[in-house]
């Protein structure tokens, strides 16, 4: 069946820089309900669908853009995906070639669309669903995992809210963070806000000042915390301090050769002194150990919690099956023929009585006896 592409997909495709050959090239393609309820396995509507390109062995995938945004945890969902798929990552046909020669620089950013029109200009770009969606149950997703990043020169370009919203900066921070530590060189795009309008992407930047704005971008990136210190001095002195805390709150999980350049960075920038700056990481390290210790407490407890459900549950079916045994008219029979078939020698009463006396000993008046033979 011929997949088609509605007015309203293409007008959104275009909007974001992409040409009818490359639309074509990517898959893109309008969903009706029934095709969505297909993909996803729950009803959302009609909607845009993203096939993501099957590299590297894959399992097909494709993410769907909703022309109605379900309220999902109380916020529209802009794209959705079937349940149980886990996170993927979009990488469109030429960057994964390119990926292919370690010395090859290249972008992350944002969304599919963002990837494609990235790739469309020559910037080789990987697009992820958010800039927390490089990992999976604290494991690299696979795709990211595949790739050799020893030596690798990355860019992470975010939105332009990364400027204002602390959830992506410690998200783009963790990521640099990961990526540094598997070998890579890894610097942040920042992407100027557009006054007082909607966030500004990869797509938006390149649409409305063409790829040389990005190639400038990408000659003036730094680490994340650069970009963090520059904001925090660009305030006044009285609005300084909960983003100063932050600050430091990721330097304290740093090592002491990694903290120099921003012990002196802050110095400059935000006038600390080295005294003051070593007074506050060490509270800064006091209070996320601290924390660690709640969450380790936390955790314990709950598994011990778990633990004593699971043996009452399981104490709660034995003494199920205790009494139905008890119940069963043949029991002391059932238990002579056992001892029988165990090697166990002597008269049934004899053994059955020996049984019952040591059964009784969880008793708290247990039975005593006596066993006399003929000879005794």
């Amino acid at each position: 069946m011929e997949r088609i592409l509605n007015l309203q997909h293409l007008k959104d495709l275009h909007s974001s820089g992409l040409t009818n050959e490359t639309i074509k090239e990517m898959g893109f393609y309008s969903g009706t309900a029934a095709e969505v309820q297909v993909i996803l396995g729950f009803a959302a509507g009609s909607g845009l669908i993203i096939p993501y390109p099957c590299i590297g062995g894959g399992e097909p995938f494709s993410r769907v853009k909703p022309d109605i945004s379900p309220i999902i945890d109380g916020k529209p969902a802009k794209y959705l995906s079937a349940k149980g798929t886990g996170v993927r990552a979009y990488i469109p046909p030429k960057t994964w070639e390119g990926l292919k020669d370690p010395r090859t620089p290249f972008i992350i950013t944002e969304g599919e669309k963002k990837a494609t029109k990235s790739d469309q200009e020559g910037f080789y770009c990987i697009g992820l669903g958010g800039m927390w969606g490089f990992s999976q149950n604290h494991q690299l997703i696979p795709e990211m995992a595949n790739i050799k990043w020893e030596n690798r020169e990355v860019y992470l370009a975010p939105d332009s809210d990364y400027q204002t919203n602390d959830h992506i900066k410690l998200a783009v921070f963790t990521f640099e963070r990961w990526l540094t530590r598997l070998g890579a060189s890894v610097l942040v795009v920042r992407i100027p806000i557009s006054g007082d309008g909607p966030k500004v992407g990869l797509d938006d930047l390149l649409v409305a000042r063409g790829p040389d704005a990005l190639r400038q971008l990408m000659e003036e990136a730094k680490p994340s915390l650069f970009w963090e210190i520059e904001d925090i001095a660009a305030l006044p002195e009285y609005k300084r301090f909960k983003l100063t805390q932050r600050l430091l709150d990721k330097l304290a999980d740093m090592e002491p050769i990694e903290i120099s350049p921003w012990k002196k960075l802050c110095h400059e920038k935000l006038g600390i002194p080295a005294s003051d700056f070593k007074a506050q990481l060490k509270l800064a390290r006091q209070e996320k150990q601290r924390k660690q210790t709640l969450a380790v407490e936390r955790d314990t407890a709950k598994t011990a919690e778990e633990n004593w459900c699971g043996a009452e549950r399981e104490a709660t079916e034995l003494s199920s099956q205790a009494i139905n045994m008890l119940k069963d008219p043949a029991l002391l029979y059932r238990i002579g023929e056992t001892a029988h078939q165990l090697g166990i020698a002597g008269e049934d009463e004899n053994i059955q009585l020996v049984y019952v006396a040591i059964t009784s000993r969880i008793l708290s008046a247990p039975i005593s006896i006596t066993l006399k033979g003929e000879g005794s």
